[in-house]
């Protein structure tokens, strides 16, 4: 399934209990992604011919956890993202495998659409980063593959790029609930 036609269900609706746990599995999704995940902007330089393209902002969802099976939960519920198992090659050797799922470029929106009203510690990254997708899905539509932006969008797409990097800063989700 390519990402014009991934189907995220009724994911977008208002969570409500209901008799197929959806509203409730969003709601804990929000709590997993606030205490497992992360949400992110990255940026990568693409070069060609010894010289500096467009740079590529992507957004991305991962979550990290020691047990499989939540994770492949979470991609069935979804039907997005993709799971990687890390072996502990380079911690102790009684080191669980820890599993990586990550959804990127277009799953992210529905996603975060879905979790943000739930969101606590990572709400902020949750709205720049759907702020962001919208504007790079709206301002690319109708453009080639490859398309070169001005200096005015480089400079959009990097003012969120480092605001969600001073905001994923180790310890600012302590820092922030110490001011409270």
């Amino acid at each position: 399934m390519n990402n014009s036609q991934l189907s995220f269900g009724n994911i977008l609706t208002k969570p409500k209990p209901s008799k197929n746990g959806r509203g409730t599995f969003i709601i804990w999704l929000a709590g997993f992604i606030d205490g497992e995940g992360a949400i992110s902007v990255c940026r990568a330089t693409i070069r060609r011919e010894k010289r500096e393209i467009n740079p590529i902002h992507t957004v991305a969802v991962d979550i990290c956890n020691t047990n499989y099976e939540v994770l492949k939960k979470i991609k069935k519920e979804l039907g997005a993202g993709k799971i990687q198992a890390y072996s502990p090659k380079n911690r102790l050797k009684k080191g669980k495998t820890v599993y990586h799922w990550r959804a990127t470029r277009r799953q992210v929106l529905p996603l975060l659409q879905a979790v943000y009203p739930y969101l606590v510690l990572k709400k902020e990254q949750a709205y720049l980063t759907i702020r962001l997708q919208q504007h790079i899905m709206e301002y690319s539509k109708n453009k080639p593959w490859g398309y070169s932006i001005d200096r005015e969008e480089l400079a959009y797409r990097d003012e969120i790029y480092f605001r969600m990097k001073s905001l994923n800063k180790k310890g600012k989700a302590i820092e922030k609930l110490e001011e409270e």
